[in-house]
């Protein structure tokens, strides 16, 4: 079911109605709210009224509205929020819209279950981040399919394998394929030289000593490094690549910074408190965040309107055209 989600000057237009009532139980007390009756805030139900604007709601004539009209003027605190902007409230209702486990409920509902790379072990996911560059995820099966059946996914086959039979399989990875062999013969040099050929040895290893050896390894910075061994079983947080940063900073996780470092810190530690401490549910989280930031929440031409989180988006509640607001 969808509903009208149009602007208006009235600075609580503009906004789902959950989120309205959320912010109405944030910043009134109790006793004004019980006023109202236990049906004007169930589930958000402003009087079924979508557009919760004080023009609006003058309009209706139903019981709920005008119990709201005289909460309005029988507290102080009403007036504030009529006159915060439909950024300022939504801010103020996030934190009540979607815990980060609600967030991930209702991505999964959407998506479904999210499947894992194929690549099994942390010298096959160094291989599967550099499998391929810029290019959709079955291109990227694709390449690392071929090296799997035609040279042997080990450090040894790569290492004796000769540029003509990984050129071909590198050219299907996109631009600059001599680059991406070399990159597969670094990583097999490195595995042989510095693990014996054992990388599954640093998953013996601290944390902190695991990640700092997978970042020797060629395109592996922090954010690769924690999502191996996320894929791994070991986890110490929940790592995010573009997609997913994207999604979560648009919800109102951590802040948007000029430096791309800076930025996941900051989501990173606002997300702390929230995450499961399980490996398998981090990597359910990190995959279906991914998933919706390729599929909706893009870098450019959102589609808000088709979003099941939107109702409590920070991004969604900023933009200036009007759109239709799916309800859960």
């Amino acid at each position: 079911m969808s509903i009208p989600f149009r602007s208006t000057n009235r600075t609580i237009g503009k906004f789902h109605s959950k989120s309205v009532s959320s912010a109405i139980r944030t910043l009134l007390p109790a006793a004004a709210i019980s006023t109202l009756g236990p049906s004007c805030l169930k589930n958000g139900d402003l009087g079924n009224n979508p557009i919760v604007d004080h023009a609006t709601r003058k309009q209706s004539g139903n019981q709920t509205t005008q119990a709201l009209d005289q909460m309005v003027a029988s507290c102080t605190l009403v007036p504030q929020l009529l006159h915060l902007s439909s950024y300022d409230l939504s801010r103020i209702a996030r934190s009540r819209m979607y815990e980060f486990n609600q967030l991930i409920v209702r991505l999964k509902r959407e998506y479904g279950e999210p499947m894992a790379p194929p690549a099994r072990g942390p010298f096959e996911l160094v291989m599967w981040e550099n499998a391929c560059y810029l290019l959709p995820d079955d291109r990227r099966l694709e390449v690392f399919e071929g090296l799997r059946h035609q040279v042997g996914l080990n450090a040894e086959s790569i290492q004796s394998a000769p540029d003509e039979l990984l050129l071909p399989l590198a050219m299907r990875g996109g631009m600059r394929p001599e680059v991406r062999v070399f990159r597969w013969r670094e990583i097999a040099r490195i595995t042989l030289n510095q693990f014996a050929g054992d990388l599954d040895s640093i998953l013996r290893k601290p944390y902190t000593e695991a990640k700092r050896a997978l970042k020797q390894f060629p395109t592996i910075g922090d954010p690769g490094a924690e999502k191996i061994l996320l894929f791994c079983g070991v986890a110490s947080g929940l790592p995010m690549e573009s997609n997913g940063l994207r999604v979560l900073t648009r919800l109102g996780w951590g802040r948007i910074q000029r430096n791309y470092g800076a930025t996941y810190r900051s989501v990173r530690a606002a997300l702390e408190p929230a995450l499961p401490s399980s490996p398998d549910r981090l990597a359910q989280a990190y995959l279906l965040l991914r998933e919706h930031g390729k599929q909706l929440c893009k870098d450019k031409a959102p589609l808000c309107h088709q979003c099941p989180v939107a109702g409590g988006c920070d991004y969604a509640a900023r933009q200036m055209s009007p759109f239709t607001l799916r309800t859960p």
